[in-house]
């Protein structure tokens, strides 16, 4: 009985460290969502040097979030936000406006989906 208990007191840990994981990961691509949403409303009215601060907070909390994430989810979709954010930052110097905002919009759309992945529904356990 005793190793019943050890057994599920492990099971128990892994799965509240794999709550706090997510929640974690969540949260800063939650972050990084919002701050490319404020780059292109900023784009989109004309506020370029704003637009460009919010895509480089977006870029830095994705810095910030990458080993954990890079950890915890498929690698797949995370060189291709990788990319992506270069050609953000590109667009940025050149002043190529709207494939700036082309580009917050793909990575926004990129880090919804790899929140959507993640998310412990039924149908991503199965």
């Amino acid at each position: 009985m005793k190793h019943l208990y050890l057994g599920a007191g492990i099971l128990l840990a892994v799965l509240v460290l794999s709550l706090i994981a997510l929640g974690l990961v969540t949260g800063s691509l939650t972050r990084i969502s919002g701050e490319l949403d404020e780059a292109w409303q900023a784009c989109q009215t004309g506020n370029y040097e704003a637009a460009v601060r919010a895509g480089g907070r977006a870029f830095e909390q994705w810095e910030k979030a990458r080993g954990l994430t890079a950890s915890l989810v498929d690698h797949g979709p995370l060189d291709e936000i990788n990319q992506t954010f270069a050609r953000l930052e590109a667009c940025g110097r050149l002043s190529e406006w709207d494939e700036f905002a082309q580009a917050c919009r793909e990575l926004q759309s990129m880090v919804q989906e790899l929140m959507s992945r993640e998310r412990p529904y039924y149908y991503n356990i199965l």
